[in-house]
C-alpha cells in the first residue's frame, strides 16, 4: 500500500518535520558524504551490538550488500529531497525488515 500526498504530510506533521528541519538536514549533505564509511562505521558498530543483527547479516557479501544500500539511505536522509517516492521506498524497506 503506497502512502498519498496527503499520507506523507500528516506524517511530517506528527513528527513535527519543519522546512527547517529540511533545510538543516540538506545543509550537512556534504559532510555526511565526505564521512559516510565513518558513519556507516559507527553504525555497524551499534547494531552489531545486538545479538540479533548476526541473523540478518550472516557472512561477508551479505555486510557489504546491507552497507552499500544503508549508505544510500544516509544519502537520501540528508539530501533533502523528500517526496512520494522517497516515503514509499521507506515504506518497502520498513516491510522487508519486519518479514
Amino acid at each position: 500500500m503506497q502512502k498519498s500526498k496527503q499520507d506523507i504530510l500528516i506524517l511530517l506533521n506528527h513528527y513535527e518535520f519543519k522546512d527547517e528541519d529540511v533545510k538543516n538536514l540538506k545543509e550537512i549533505h556534504d559532510l555526511v558524504k565526505e564521512d559516510l564509511d565513518l558513519l556507516l562505521d559507527g553504525f555497524y558498530t551499534f547494531i552489531f551490538r545486538f545479538k540479533h543483527a548476526d541473523f540478518f547479516i550472516k557472512d561477508k557479501e551479505t555486510y557489504e550488500h546491507h552497507r552499500e544500500k544503508i549508505g544510500e539511505c544516509f544519502l537520501k536522509l540528508f539530501s533533502g529531497d523528500y517526496h512520494e517516492k522517497y516515503f514509499n521506498n521507506l515504506l518497502r524497506i520498513s516491510r522487508l525488515v519486519a518479514k
